[in-house]
C-alpha cells in the first residue's frame, strides 16, 4: 500500500488529440474557434486530406490493452493542410504480439506538436481509448466507443490553453486567476461514468489557489474531511495562473474513510462517491461527481515480467515490465532476498522512474550475483531460489508487493 501523504506527482500529461466531428466549410486556418456563447471549442482544418505525411518527433504513444493487444497513439502533419498543426492518428494490434494494423486518422481536429509529451491515450471501461490533446486555443477530449470501429464521440474542449501554449515543454491551461464566471475553483475530469475499479481518467485544475499546495484524492458520498479517502490522495502545487496540467488519476472502487468503509459501485445514484480537490488542509474546494459500474469486477492484480528470468550472470541488465500499477509513481524495483517482506533484504537502489500515465512499469535493472542487503545480510543469488526482483508500493489497493524469481548461473559460469 502506498504511503500516506508520499505520492507528490509531477506530471505532465497531454493526450491524443481527435477529430472534431462536422468539419465546418471553406478553409480553417486550424485553430480553436469560438461558440455562440464564445465558448473555446476544438480546432480543425478542412483544407487536410487525411495523409499522415510526417510524424511529429516523440509524440508516439502506447497503450496496454485488458486483452493483450498494445494500440498507438501519434500525432502526424497532413502536407495538405493549410494551417500546419498535425493531427491524431491511431493504429492497433489485431491480437496479441500480431503485427499493427494500419493507421487511422482519430478526426478532423488539430494539435498542437509543441511540448515534451504532446499525446496522451488510456483505456477506458468501455475497451476504447481514451484521448486528450492541446490545440491552439483548448485542451480536448475524446473516448473511443467498445470494440474497433465503432467511432469516436465529439471532442469536448474542457479547458481553454494559451494562445502560445509554451511552458517549459508542458501542455497547460491559459491564464485562468478566477473563472470567467466568476465561481471559485474547477476539475475537469474527462470521463465520469461506467467506471471500473482502477481506470484511470485525466484530470485538469482551473480556477484553483495560485502556487498553493493542493490534493485531488477520492470522496464517498457527501464529500467532507471525514468521507474522503486520504490514501487515494495526490498531491500537487497550482500554477501562478490557478491550473494545473492534465494529468492522470488511478480510481478506486473501495475507500476507507474517517466515518467507515464505502464501495462506490453501490453508492446511491443521487449521492455517488466523487474526485474531490482540497487544500493542503484536506478543506473541500470542489468535487465532480464518479459513477462507477455496479457490477464491475476488482482490478486484477499488477503483473510483472522479467527478461531475461534466467541463466543469469552477475552485473547483467533486466528489463522489468508490467501494468496495474499507480501512475506516475516512483515504484520500487529491487533484487531481494528471496521472500523479503520488505525493502531490507534487498540490494540498495538509487530513485526509480517513474510509471507511465497508464501506469505501465517498464525499467532497466542492474543485477548482482551477491549483494550485501539493507539490513547488512549478504546474499547469494547464484544459490537456486535464492533471490527475486520485487516491485515494492504498487498501487493505494496493493498488493504491497509483486515478485518474480531470478534464476542465476551456478557460481561456476561466473568464473
Amino acid at each position: 500500500m502506498l504511503a500516506r501523504g508520499a505520492v507528490v506527482l509531477a506530471r505532465g500529461t497531454v493526450v491524443l488529440a481527435l477529430a472534431c466531428a462536422g468539419v465546418a466549410a471553406g478553409p480553417v486556418a486550424a485553430q480553436a474557434a469560438a461558440g455562440p456563447t464564445g465558448a473555446v471549442v476544438c480546432g480543425t482544418d478542412a483544407t487536410a486530406k487525411g495523409l499522415a505525411s510526417r510524424a511529429v518527433p516523440g509524440s508516439l504513444v502506447s497503450v496496454d490493452r485488458r486483452d493483450g493487444r498494445i494500440s498507438q497513439v501519434q500525432l502526424f502533419y497532413d502536407a495538405t493542410a493549410a494551417g500546419g498543426l498535425p493531427f491524431v492518428w491511431h493504429r492497433d494490434q489485431d491480437a496479441p504480439d500480431a503485427p499493427y494494423g494500419p493507421w487511422r486518422r482519430v478526426g478532423g481536429a488539430t494539435a498542437s506538436p509543441e511540448g515534451r509529451r504532446p499525446v496522451r491515450a488510456t483505456e477506458n471501461a468501455a475497451g476504447g481509448l481514451d484521448v486528450l490533446f492541446a490545440g491552439r486555443g483548448s485542451f480536448c477530449h475524446t473516448a473511443e466507443g467498445h470494440g474497433a470501429g465503432s467511432g469516436w464521440s465529439t471532442p469536448d474542449a474542457i479547458g481553454p490553453a494559451a494562445d502560445g501554449y509554451r511552458s517549459g515543454g508542458r501542455i497547460q491551461p491559459n491564464a485562468v486567476g478566477r473563472l470567467p464566471d466568476g465561481s471559485g475553483p474547477r476539475l475537469d475530469v474527462g470521463r465520469t461514468t461506467g467506471l471500473l475499479d482502477g481506470d484511470i481518467v485525466t484530470f485538469g485544475i482551473a480556477g484553483g489557489p495560485p502556487k498553493a499546495y493542493v490534493w485531488v484524492k477520492q470522496c464517498g458520498p457527501s464529500a467532507s474531511a471525514t468521507t474522503c479517502d486520504d490514501a487515494t490522495g495526490r498531491r500537487f502545487r497550482v500554477y501562478p495562473d490557478g491550473s494545473y496540467q492534465p494529468s492522470p488519476k488511478k480510481l478506486y472502487a473501495q475507500l476507507d474513510t474517517p466515518e467507515g468503509h464505502f464501495d462506490c459501485r453501490t453508492a446511491p445514484a443521487a449521492n455517488p462517491c466523487s474526485l474531490a480537490l482540497t487544500d493542503n488542509d484536506g478543506a473541500v474546494l470542489t468535487t465532480v461527481p464518479l459513477r462507477l459500474r455496479p457490477d464491475g469486477r476488482p482490478e486484477a492484480p499488477p503483473t510483472l515480467r522479467v527478461k531475461p528470468g534466467t541463466g543469469l550472470l552477475d552485473g547483467q541488465t533486466v528489463r522489468a515490465t508490467g501494468k496495474g500499477y499507480e501512475p506516475q509513481y516512483h515504484s520500487l524495483v529491487m533484487e531481494c532476498a528471496a521472500g523479503s517482506a520488505d525493502t531490507l533484504g534487498c540490494r540498495p537502489r538509487s530513485r526509480p522512474p517513474a510509471t507511465g500515465d497508464n501506469g505501465r512499469l517498464d525499467e532497466q535493472v542492474t543485477l548482482s550475483a551477491t549483494f550485501t542487503g539493507i539490513d547488512g545480510r549478504t546474499v547469494d543469488c547464484r544459490t537456486r531460489g535464492a533471490c527475486e526482483l520485487v516491485v515494492f508500493g504498487t498501487r493505494v489497493r496493493g498488493p504491497e508487493s509483486v515478485r518474480q524469481p531470478l534464476e542465476f548461473a551456478p557460481a561456476a559460469a561466473h568464473s
